[in-house]
């Protein structure tokens, strides 16, 4: 028997639900609980216009998904749709995001539900199986009483409620956390191979709803093996490799798929190039910005990812390639700028579509490109001269060369401010735990689609909550059970946000941990009370 069994059974003996009620018949009055807050959420958010642009990413693959056209990037199809003359449609390779969150709601398009509300409809549904999920696990190592308020806390906070509404991925990556946490605390009632596969499974499902969720192998699921199973080391060790080869199965065909389809090594995702070129720039090691993301700073080294690029002498006019060469786009300009590897015409007349595809500053703003074989040297790159391009959009660069390209500029520049990286690092973890300018994180938070009153009121319950969760761990560590996994959820969602930036949906896992520590807390005080309060009586 566990230590963390043998500790718990002589306590669940003595709890009494409210009113008589059976675990079971409260659960569902929480999971009722958790529909109505997103029912309520929903219906406040719907009038709301603005998207995450990974919201509208995830939408548009798993549309993509549903047609048979597996993992494409959606923004490089719309581009075809409404930017490019070219009857072809575009299908590149995308792993800009890991696959869950997108193959979820790929399975809400098979079953119907096709739109921006439909999803959000579908990732509450997910959201009230979390709240169960939390109280199931729970129940494992706290009693089915801390196990219901636990889940009523999930269900209520703020920080955690809000993600369905936004059609991010943290609402993958809660489901998942709560499955690891079902896992690991089954697999400290009762050690066995087959329970530790379902861990690392679990730990591999979170991977594949965002990449940096692949250390909680290191930070939840070692420790708390090697800490709260009480087996002989030997096995240990084996239970550990069984749960590393649940994660390989998890994880290894979007491993795979991504190794064999790309230029370049491309694990879960292939964004961390342009994440941090925006999080390590001027913008954000300085000033309001501090710790966080100036997207901005990905611009300047933006260009134009082209496979063909001609310059043609003089002026010859805007035009569109007819017949075998569709695809082929001129327009023509004047050279504005130049470096020692890109130009910048201000284009005078050109092809709409070809501006808007080349260009994210917009449209009428002028078009920077980068110098190739076939221009390098070339004198007509030159300020003042004017010039035609010819480009072929049907080929655009391979996304993991593009990610090396940024990681390197990105790279640079942390080694030359290496004292300065590190400072920045550690204001990230306090700005994103709300420790270090609280008031500018929310106004933050709110390009992640959170509403500023939802962001407020989550700022509120996370300062009532923090304290609590201490109460509760250490209430837990006296009655020798483990907080490995809570204290694993809490670091990996703050070394996540140390190496990127401190985006608040980023500790969402940290979020729920601290929720469940809450719940812990919030029964020992309610204990302690009862105890003060039965003491005093007896001294009457």
């Amino acid at each position: 028997m566990s230590q963390d069994q043998a500790t718990l059974q002589p306590v669940a003996l003595e709890e009494r639900l409210l009113l008589g009620w059976s675990f079971r018949r409260w659960l569902l009055a929480v999971v009722a609980l958790a529909a109505t807050v997103q029912a309520i959420m929903l219906a406040s958010v719907w009038t709301w216009t603005f998207r995450n642009g990974d919201a509208w990413f995830y939408q548009g693959q798993a549309s993509l998904n549903a047609e048979g056209h597996w993992f494409v990037s959606p923004y490089r199809y719309l581009q075809w749709v409404f930017q490019t003359p070219s009857q072809h449609p575009i299908y590149v390779p995308s792993a800009s995001h890991p696959p869950l969150t997108s193959t979820l709601l790929t399975f809400a398009n098979w079953m119907g539900l096709t739109t921006f509300r439909e999803h959000s409809i579908f990732l509450s549904a997910l959201f009230v199986a979390t709240v169960a999920l939390v109280a199931i696990a729970i129940k494992l190592t706290g009693g089915p009483k801390v196990a219901l308020v636990s889940a009523g806390l999930v269900a209520t906070s703020p920080y955690l409620f809000v993600n369905p509404s936004t059609n991010l991925a943290e609402t993958a990556v809660l489901l998942t956390v709560a499955l690891l946490l079902v896992a690991l605390f089954r697999l400290i009632e009762k050690p066995g191979p087959w329970r530790a596969v379902l861990v690392g499974a679990a730990a591999g499902l979170g991977a594949l709803s965002r990449s940096e969720l692949a250390m909680v192998v290191a930070t939840v699921v070692a420790p708390t093996v090697w800490f709260a199973v009480k087996v002989p080391w030997r096995n240990r060790l084996l239970l550990l490799g069984a749960a590393a080869i649940g994660f390989v199965g998890v994880t290894g065909p979007w491993l795979i798929r991504n190794q064999t389809t790309f230029a370049k090594s491309v694990w879960f995702s292939d964004q961390l190039g342009i994440t941090l070129i925006e999080d390590n720039c001027p913008k954000t090691y300085s000033g309001y910005y501090m710790g966080w993301q100036w997207i901005a700073c990905g611009l300047v080294v933006n260009h134009p990812q082209l496979e063909a690029l001609t310059v043609l002498s003089g002026d010859q006019g805007v035009e569109v390639g007819q017949g075998a060469n569709q695809d082929l786009q001129r327009w023509t300009g004047r050279v504005v700028a130049e470096t020692s590897d890109s130009f910048t015409i201000s284009v005078n007349g050109a092809n709409a579509a070809a501006k808007l595809w080349h260009n994210p500053a917009g449209e009428g703003q002028p078009v920077p490109f980068a110098l190739t074989k076939a221009t390098a040297g070339q004198e007509v790159v030159h300020v003042g001269r004017s010039v035609t391009v010819e480009s072929m959009l049907l080929q655009p660069l391979d996304e993991s060369i593009a990610d090396l390209a940024y990681k390197k500029v990105a790279m640079a520049y942390i080694k030359t401010h290496k004292l300065r990286a590190l400072e920045v690092a550690g204001i990230r973890v306090l700005r994103v735990w709300n420790l270090y300018a609280p008031k500018s994180q929310v106004m933050f938070d709110y390009q992640s689609a959170r509403p500023h009153v939802v962001s407020w009121l989550g700022l509120g319950v996370y300062y009532l909550s923090l304290p609590l969760a201490i109460v509760g761990g250490l209430a837990r560590r006296r009655r020798g059970l483990t907080n490995a996994p809570f204290i694993g959820l809490i670091v990996t969602a703050s070394l996540a946000v140390m190496t990127t930036f401190a985006n608040g949906r980023y500790r969402v896992e940290g979020d729920l941990a601290i929720s469940i520590l809450a719940a812990f807390g919030i029964l020992e005080l309610m204990r302690r009370w009862r105890r003060r309060r039965t003491g005093e009586t007896s001294q009457q």
